[in-house]
C-alpha cells in the first residue's frame, strides 16, 4: 500500500515493492524491526547449523560402534578358531556381521529423516 510517496508495510505479498524499501518502511513504522528480522534469521540459521552437526554426530556414532561391534565379532571369532571350534567362529562372523552391515544398509534408506539442506532443496530454496 502507498500514500503518496511513501510506502506502507500492509501485511501483503512484496508486489512491486523492492525488499530494502519495504523493510526501510517497516523500520519507519516500527523502529528495531530489521534488528528483530535478522535476529530471528540469525537464530534460525544457528538452529539449522546445529541440527546439522548432530546428524554428522550421530552418523560418525553409528560408524564407530558399527566397527567396533566387528572388531569384537572378529575377536570372538578368533577365539572359537583357537579353541578348535572354527565352525562356530564363522558362524558368529559370518551371521554377526551380516546382520550388522544390514542394519547399517538399510538404516541409512528406511525411516531416514531427511537433513536441513535436503529439506531446504526440496522446498526450492
Amino acid at each position: 500500500m502507498t500514500t503518496g510517496d511513501q510506502v506502507v508495510p500492509d501485511g501483503g505479498g512484496w508486489g512491486d515493492v523492492e525488499v530494502w524499501d519495504k523493510l526501510a518502511a517497516w523500520e519507519k513504522k516500527s523502529p528495531a524491526t530489521a534488528k528483530t528480522l535478522i535476529e530471528i534469521l540469525q537464530a534460525e540459521r544457528r538452529h539449522a547449523h546445529r541440527l546439522e552437526w548432530a546428524h554428522w554426530a550421530r552418523q560418525m556414532a553409528g560408524v564407530i560402534l558399527g566397527f567396533g561391534c566387528v572388531i569384537v565379532m572378529a575377536l570372538l571369532a578368533w577365539h572359537y578358531a583357537d579353541i578348535g571350534s572354527p565352525i562356530n567362529g564363522a558362524l558368529v562372523m559370518g551371521a554377526g556381521t551380516g546382520s550388522i552391515v544390514a542394519i547399517f544398509v538399510t538404516g541409512k534408506y528406511v525411516g531416514r529423516a531427511p537433513s536441513a539442506r535436503e529439506r531446504s532443496r526440496a522446498r526450492g530454496a
